[in-house]
């Protein structure tokens, strides 16, 4: 083992990240690679391969799967596609939003819906279903991306500021019952 292996702090860790394709996703990919993790990008991005090309030039295994996290199916079977050929699932990042821009009195029920659909009930399935294998091997850390917009709020982005507000508290009530128990 090389020095450079000896600091890594993820070595050997299996990560998901949803929304890992682009921006902060693809940051935390390429970063939790550095700290020695295999990543699996769960993303609705036709093309991943910079993020995999970058994961790998790290030294370290990606799988690119493109699905719809609020979608129960898709995630259902993205998770069961990363356990069969990595092993396990110890981290899941929870990053997948849809950001929109719109005065509130203009804010549509399509716009609303979709913004909630990918960061709220997206979160909870992918939280869901990764919990299960977790909770099943004793082991395992959830990481939801929330903002200070979920409890400041800015003007022109009720429905991204209601689902992060909506994220802290669930993460908060995931905690309670996740958390292990003395």
């Amino acid at each position: 083992m090389d020095k450079k292996e000896e600091c890594m702090r993820l070595k050997d860790k299996v990560a998901i990240v949803t929304g890992g394709a682009v921006g902060i996703g693809r940051e935390m990919s390429v970063t939790m690679a550095n700290e020695g993790a295999d990543i699996v990008v769960i993303d609705v991005a036709d093309n991943m391969n910079e993020v995999s090309t970058a994961v790998k030039a790290a030294g370290r295994k990606c799988m690119t799967i493109k699905a719809d996290i609020s979608k129960r199916a898709d995630i259902q079977a993205a998770v069961d596609k990363a356990i069969a050929e990595l092993g396990k699932i110890d981290i899941l990042v929870n990053n997948a939003a849809v950001y929109p821009f719109s005065p509130f009195l203009e804010c549509t029920d399509e716009l609303w819906n979709k913004t909630l659909e990918v960061g709220l009930y997206g979160t909870f399935l992918c939280s869901q279903i990764v919990a299960r294998e977790m909770v099943k091997k004793g082991y395992g850390k959830i990481i939801n991306i929330a903002s200070t917009q979920g409890i400041l709020g800015i003007p022109l982005t009720a429905p991204y500021t209601a689902v992060k507000g909506a994220v802290i508290a669930l993460t908060r009530e995931m905690a309670t019952e996740l958390a292990p128990q003395e």
